[in-house]
């Protein structure tokens, strides 16, 4: 995938790699698909746009939200 796979692409596999974390950070979604921070910080507000993950600011690491994810 890399830096040319599209946001929604990319959300769909941070989404399959959050679901066994409880917290994730810019740091882990840049090295998971590898992108540039800026791309995820998008990510992560993305993510916490849709209720995947809980609000903070770009420099801190956010909870997961498992009862938003279907079992």
């Amino acid at each position: 995938m890399g830096r040319k796979g599209n946001l929604e692409s990319q959300l769909d596999r941070i989404i399959h790699l959050v679901i066994k974390e409880d917290y994730v950070t810019g740091s882990f979604v840049q090295r998971k698909l590898g992108i540039s921070y800026l791309g995820a910080m998008n990510v992560l507000r993305k993510l916490e746009e849709f209720g995947y993950i809980e609000k903070g600011d770009d420099f801190t690491k956010r909870r997961v939200k498992k009862h938003n994810y279907i079992q």
